[in-house]
């Protein structure tokens, strides 16, 4: 099959067939993988198993081709909010989840193709294989320096999918050159130093990571955490690759990246539903978003909000609860002082008594500490 025919196939679709290459297992990628475990990068999100993360036919069976897909995003917009009360949701985050999107386009897809007498699966970001090292593989882009996959006419703002096909087809397409060079604004830009290694993430040091992860958020990582609701997309706004797929135009899409913080924060279950539970944000659950508001109201900028934080001090999860001690202290930390002593008086929680006790501890770090 020609490359012509395999992509007049998504002709009608919001598909780019960007990469291809025989079924094979990665083995430098599995080096790769085997050291960053053994150095204790691996986090709860991720396959455990390596040989599942890196072999195909480990997963599916018998296979013969990988085609990696891509379906851009809408283009975001590089306007700020300039309101220290509206926080920032990643791009890939807002609106429909991009799992739902993009299994909606590859089932049409591979209906096509086995019309046409082949015979496959489909993987979308919760499968076991790690993509980005296929699409790699298969020339759908060059790995950046803060690792994301990035692709001459999309940049980074795509998302990518697997078809899996039994038949050998003759569609390798080679691997894109590096499109990095000296270039280090990525790495510039990450406000944790997440990426001070090129083509390596530092995941403990993430804040997109820390926003979706149930762990006690580091002192020093919660110093660094801006105004993040959900995901961080600073290192790709500062990618050249991705001038040309921004814009200045707010929208709809802006609006939904840059959300009021206390709409977050306050928000009841049936907000959150309506809100998150169709979207890539919505699987964290309502109170890790409620704690990222708290922990994205803790400026001193945000001091105008200091009494409707108060009452979360009472707040029924003590997740949320618990983090509140933590905004009120950056607010103002008198006044926070005051109000979280008051409370431990009768505070039962352990765990919501220890994190305030913290908190009160608590001095600003000069130097960003391992996690």
């Amino acid at each position: 099959m020609s490359w012509k025919r395999l992509t007049e196939t998504t002709h009608d679709l919001s598909l780019e067939i960007l990469g291809a290459m025989p079924a094979k297992t990665l083995e430098e990628t599995r080096k790769f993988l085997s050291i960053r475990k053994e150095a204790g990068q691996e986090v709860e999100f991720e396959e455990a198993d390596l040989n599942r993360r890196v072999d195909p036919r480990e997963v599916y069976g018998s296979l013969g081709t990988i085609l990696v897909i891509g379906l851009p995003l809408k283009k975001p917009s590089r306007k700020n909010a300039g309101d220290p009360l509206r926080g920032s949701v990643s791009i890939f985050a807002v609106g429909e989840d991009y799992h739902t999107a993009m299994k909606r386009e590859l089932v049409v897809l591979m209906e096509r193709l086995e019309g046409i007498g082949l015979k496959g699966k489909i993987q979308v970001d919760t499968g076991p294989l790690l993509e980005r090292a296929f699409a790699k593989e298969a020339g759908a882009g060059f790995q950046g320096k803060n690792t994301t996959m990035i692709h001459p006419k999309w940049g980074s703002f795509f998302f990518l999918g697997l078809i899996l096909l039994e038949e050998e087809l003759e569609v390798k397409r080679d691997e894109m050159e590096d499109g990095c060079g000296t270039c280090t604004r990525c790495q510039s830009a990450c406000p944790t130093g997440a990426l001070n290694h090129p083509y390596q993430m530092d995941v403990k040091r993430c804040l997109s990571y820390w926003t979706q992860a149930k762990g006690i958020v580091p002192f020093w990582i919660r110093e660094r955490w801006g105004n993040r609701i959900y995901g961080c997309d600073v290192c790709q706004k500062a990618c050249p690759w991705n001038r040309e797929r921004m814009t200045d135009v707010a929208d709809r899409v802006w609006e939904d990246a840059n959300p009021d913080l206390f709409s977050i924060l306050e928000m009841d279950k049936s907000d959150f539903r309506q809100r998150f539970a169709d979207t890539a944000a919505g699987w964290r659950g309502r109170n890790i978003l409620r704690r990222n508001a708290l922990l994205a109201l803790a400026r001193p900028e945000c001091l105008m909000g200091f009494d409707r934080v108060s009452p979360v001090l009472k707040d029924p999860s003590a997740m949320v609860r618990a983090y509140a001690a933590w905004t009120l202290m950056c607010m103002d930390e008198f006044r926070g002082r005051t109000l979280i002593l008051d409370c431990l008086e009768t505070e039962k929680d352990v765990f919501v008594r220890e994190e305030w006790t913290a908190v009160l501890a608590w001095k600003s770090s000069e130097k960003m500490t391992d996690c």
